[in-house]
């Protein structure tokens, strides 16, 4: 695992678990824990872990609000999914020491194995920082 996700885990206070899921992972906020299928490979744990960061970072608090309707749940979701993006930009960025003009969007998708649905996301964290 990344230096950078281990320092985020520790930094936030969480707990990684790990264990059979139907999912993938999931963020449980009483409990300031993260669990993680096991049959995740490292690629996949990594992804799936900034998504539940996102959750911890962004909605502490508020997860009761999560289960409450559909909207709340794909709002929930899509701030996880723009968080872990966001996380693998910056990673990407440093990693090939480029500056945000210089990124190309499917590229960066490709290089990290990223559904091409997150274009949009990607130009919009590049035309924010």
């Amino acid at each position: 695992m990344r230096r950078h996700i281990k320092d985020m885990i520790n930094d936030m206070g969480i707990v990684v678990l790990y264990g059979p899921l139907e999912a993938k992972g999931m963020y449980v906020d009483d409990y300031r824990a993260i669990i993680l299928d096991n049959n995740l490979s490292e690629e996949e744990e990594e992804m799936v872990l900034l998504h539940e960061l996102g959750h911890a970072a962004r909605q502490s608090g508020e997860m009761n609000l999560y289960h409450r309707t559909r909207t709340m749940q794909a709002k929930a979701e899509a701030e996880a999914e723009k968080f872990m993006v966001a996380e693998e930009v910056e990673t990407y960025l440093i990693e090939n020491d480029l500056d945000c003009k210089s990124i190309n969007p499917v590229v960066f998708l490709e290089n990290r194995h990223l559904s091409l649905r997150y274009a949009p996301v990607v130009e919009k964290i590049l035309s924010e920082i």
